[in-house]
Order: C-alpha cells, then sequence, then structure tokens
C-alpha cells in the first residue's frame, strides 16, 4: 500500500495538477503572463498599405525633380542654379518642419495631420502649375508643397505603429 509511487501529474475537476496542487498552465505565456493580442481584422494592414503609398509619392515626387530641370530652364528662361533651387528648398522645407509636425501628430493624430498635408500639398502642386516665373514657382512648389509633403511625411513613417505594438 505505501510502496505504490503518485503519479507526478494527476487529473481532477480543473485539469492537470502537479504533485503540489497547483494548476498546471497550457502554455509557458499563461505561465509568463503574455497574452495573445486580439486580430484587428486587417486593419493595421490597410493602414501599412496607406503609410507605403503615401511615402511613395511624396518620395516620388521629390526625387523625380531632376526630370522637370530641362523644361523648366526652357519655359522660366533661368539657369541651371535657379530651377535647381526651387525642388532643393522644397526637400528642405519638408524635413525641416519635421519637429513641429512631431508635435502636431502627438497632439492631434496623423490621420489629421497628414489630411492637411495632403491637401496644403494639392494646393502647392496646382498652384505651380499656373506659375508664369520663378519666384511663384517658389512660393507654390517649393514652400507650399514642401510645408504639405512635411505634414504627410511623419505621420506616413509612424501612423502603422500603433497598430502592431
Amino acid at each position: 500500500m505505501g510502496d505504490e509511487k503518485q503519479p507526478l501529474l494527476q487529473n481532477s475537476e480543473n485539469g492537470p495538477q502537479d504533485t503540489v496542487g497547483q494548476r498546471k498552465s497550457d502554455s509557458l505565456d499563461e505561465r509568463v503572463g503574455v497574452r495573445e493580442a486580439e486580430v484587428d481584422g486587417g486593419w493595421g494592414w490597410l493602414v501599412v498599405l496607406a503609410c507605403f503609398l503615401t511615402n511613395f509619392v511624396i518620395d516620388g515626387v521629390t526625387y523625380s525633380f531632376g526630370m522637370l530641370m530641362k523644361p523648366l530652364m526652357a519655359e522660366m528662361e533661368e539657369g541651371n542654379f535657379g530651377c535647381a533651387t526651387i525642388g532643393s528648398i522644397q526637400t528642405a522645407v519638408s524635413f525641416f518642419i519635421g519637429p513641429l509636425v512631431a508635435r502636431i501628430v502627438t497632439k492631434m493624430g496623423p490621420r489629421k495631420v497628414c489630411m492637411m498635408g495632403s491637401f496644403l500639398a494639392f494646393a502647392g502642386v496646382l498652384g505651380a502649375s499656373f506659375a508664369w516665373n520663378l519666384q511663384s514657382l517658389m512660393v507654390c512648389y517649393s514652400f507650399v508643397t514642401g510645408i504639405g509633403f512635411g505634414l504627410m511625411y511623419i505621420p506616413g513613417v509612424v501612423a502603422s505603429q500603433e497598430h502592431f505594438t
């Protein structure tokens, strides 16, 4: 009678238990307190797609400005330096307003800031299409579009993190 070995695991009503009487966890995650996150149904991946497309358009417009150099030089009757300044200032403006945009994104959220930026960039590109000289092109394309792209860039980078962290 006393020579019987007691099994390490015993079945009970509450599930498997060890010899001390504690409930055995089904997995390591339950033992360390890790819970599985709720699946959001794919909305996070749509946000990732929107962020990708936002940055795709911004980088495409910004880095393809060199293709517009010869037609701009002929249309505006300006030199290489004057026309190259337009694209350079646009890039500089969009990156220099980054710290301000980060603060605005913290207060308003990435969606609203990106929408404001897209409307501002649209207005800048539309105004640039009607530009008659280098100064109006600099105001519309360099500053207005640059601010719009700056308002779009930071939200396009950080908007997806809330869905995957």
